[in-house]
């Protein structure tokens, strides 16, 4: 349950990354 947590958690962060990354380019071609 421990392991899968974290490797849960950890998925989660890296989504969360990738998304404000997407925002970023995002608004840097927005113009």
């Amino acid at each position: 349950n421990f392991c899968l947590e974290t490797q849960d958690n950890m998925h989660s962060q890296y989504l969360e990354e990738m998304l404000a990354l997407f925002i970023k380019m995002e608004h840097k071609y927005a113009r």
